[in-house]
């Protein structure tokens, strides 16, 4: 298959993840602002993959697997960090569609080198679990943005950041061991039980941001914001 076919392929989970977290917004983000925080979350593989590269040749692998969560989570944030700004973020909901919409750039274009390397098949474990994950992984740092952007707190971005690197690379751990030929497939039961807990989380920052009205000011969520 041609990388187009790929990126198609890459694709279509991405497309009914965003489908079925977007619909929780009752007031849409424009599509062209979508878009393009999608494509910037695409955009920040190739700097991912370049420090994961790098980090790998000058201290090993095992490093660079403990720095891949802060890696990628850091990039999908700054990709997210494009809209914050932005007018058309007027309310709480959108820091966690926003953060949907980078992840799932990033996760797209991961996915198709993935399947170009490792053929088509990939994709029915890449697309209903690693691409979930990112979404899930992201929730933490997107409830932050919303945070952040309807209220106060000077570090929580940066908590929201290390949140996800750590459920990035506890997630990465467990697959790799449960679906390796080394004895570890009893890890399967934790990955699973860490997919629920992940899933949970996210739920509970929907939950959160939707008892909101949406606000154009700043003050949208004090009420539920733990002072510093």
């Amino acid at each position: 298959m041609t990388f187009a076919a790929l990126f198609a392929l890459a694709l279509a989970p991405a497309l009914f993840w965003f489908w079925f977290f977007a619909r929780q917004d009752r007031n849409p983000e424009p599509a062209w602002l979508v878009l393009r925080t999608f494509a910037w979350g695409m955009a920040m593989v190739i700097p991912a993959a370049l420090l994961e590269v790098g980090i790998s040749s000058a201290f090993g692998s095992t490093i660079m697997f403990l720095c891949v969560g802060i890696i990628e989570e850091g990039c999908k944030l700054l990709a997210a960090l494009s809209v914050a700004k932005r007018r058309e973020f007027d309310e709480p909901i959108d820091g966690l569609i926003y953060a949907t919409a980078a992840a799932l750039g990033f996760a797209t274009l991961e996915n198709a080198f993935y399947l170009l390397e490792h053929g088509a098949a990939l994709i029915l474990i890449r697309g209903p679990i690693s691409t979930l994950g990112h979404i899930l992984f992201a929730g933490a740092w997107g409830y932050a943005m919303s945070l952040k952007r309807f209220g106060s707190g000077r570090y929580l971005l940066r908590r929201g950041w290390l949140l996800a690197a750590l459920l990035h690379t506890i997630f990465n751990f467990l697959l790799l061991g449960a679906g390796g030929a080394n004895g570890l497939e009893w890890l399967l039961l934790p990955f699973v039980g860490l997919m629920i807990l992940m899933w949970r989380l996210t739920g509970f920052y929907y939950a959160r941001v939707g008892q909101e009205k949406p606000m154009p000011g700043t003050n949208g969520l004090e009420s539920i914001i733990p002072k510093d």
